[in-house]
């Protein structure tokens, strides 16, 4: 990303308690943050390539959720 400052994402499953998540976003650097629920919200001070990084929520009982959307707005 350049010129940008902010990235926000979700995952949209039909479930109503999925068992996916943010694990973490890993900023051009390399340093990493999370893990997040299934909204996120980030500062993008550094211009390049932001990685989303998404894995199951051990800490839900929830079946295994098998299809999402992920809708991504850089601003």
């Amino acid at each position: 990303m350049q010129g940008k400052r902010k990235l926000s994402a979700t995952l949209l499953a039909p479930d109503s308690l999925p068992n996916i998540r943010f694990a973490q976003v890993i900023q051009p650097d390399g340093e990493a943050n999370g893990p997040f629920g299934t909204t996120v919200s980030v500062s993008t001070p550094k211009d390049g390539v932001y990685k989303l990084r998404i894995s199951h929520n051990l800490r839900t009982e929830a079946g295994l959720t098998r299809e999402f959307k992920l809708r991504v707005a850089v601003n």
